[in-house]
């Protein structure tokens, strides 16, 4: 259990970083404030829901359906990366046209 939980506590830990190094790129400056507080309502969602899991199943169940929730987060943000490689940001024009 103490493994999961530092396994868990490293893939926070790297999301945050590479969150605010997506956000900059796709989420228009003037935007972001309204389009992250929007995402905060799934994700207090999901927070919940796996709260109320361990009052339903075991906690070795409760891990295997975070974990499996991180790695599709993760496989979400590898397409939002290889998306932004090919064609650019959706922002980043407006972006260079200001500079």
């Amino acid at each position: 259990v103490l493994s999961a939980f530092l396994v868990f506590e490293v893939c926070v830990g790297i999301f945050q970083p590479c969150g605010g190094v997506l956000r900059s790129k796709v989420i228009p400056d003037k935007l972001q404030g309204s389009v992250m507080n929007m995402f905060r309502i799934p994700l207090n969602s999901l927070v919940v829901v796996g709260t109320l899991l361990t009052d339903y199943y075991p906690a070795r169940f409760v891990f295997g359906v975070i974990t499996v929730w991180m790695l599709i987060g993760a496989c979400l943000q590898v397409v939002v990366i290889r998306a932004l490689a090919q064609g650019g940001a959706p922002g980043e024009t407006e972006r260079k046209k200001v500079q």
